[in-house]
Parts: structure tokens; C-alpha cells; sequence
């Protein structure tokens, strides 16, 4: 069970920002650049400890990163309460 469980999580890990793949620009939002890995829940929180930790950037420069975090948690969030209504509370 542990291995079947903890497969997912390699690949959110793998596509999240940790080990650096090449990825192509979607779109930029005040300079920041958005690929495909942008939209896994923890790639914000990992750019973020990497500037802090890596580079030595201050927290005004993990703002970007900081708000995106709660944008993207709502984004998620609005969407599967949208998906549960329509799946679990759909009228007949």
C-alpha cells in the first residue's frame, strides 16, 4: 500500500519544482513566468524555499510566490466544490 500510495507523490514532487525539467512559458504574470508546472499545488512553496535558501533572497522578493500560494488553494478549492455539487448534489 505504501508503494502504490507514495507513487503519485513522486510525481508531484518530480513536476513540482524540485529536481529542474524544462518546461515551456504559458503565460508571465508581472514577470513571473507560468508553465505546466505552476499548477501543482507545491511548486509555489518550493520556488519559494529555493530563493530563501538557495539564493539568499529576502521575503520581498517570495511575495509573488506567498500570494499565489492562497490564490491557487482557492482556485482548487472553488473548483472541487463545483464538481461536488454537480456530481452529489445534482437534483432529479
Amino acid at each position: 500500500v505504501m508503494i502504490i500510495g507514495n507513487f503519485p507523490y513522486f510525481f508531484l514532487l518530480l513536476f513540482s519544482g524540485i529536481m529542474p525539467l524544462p518546461t515551456p512559458d504559458l503565460f508571465t504574470i508581472f514577470g513571473h513566468p507560468i508553465t505546466f508546472n505552476s499548477f501543482f499545488p507545491v511548486s509555489f512553496g518550493v520556488q519559494a524555499l529555493n530563493k530563501l535558501m538557495n539564493y539568499g533572497m529576502g521575503m520581498k522578493d517570495i511575495v509573488f510566490e506567498l500570494l499565489a500560494i492562497p490564490v491557487l488553494t482557492a482556485l482548487y478549492f472553488l473548483l472541487g466544490l463545483a464538481l461536488f455539487r454537480r456530481k452529489h448534489l445534482r437534483l432529479y
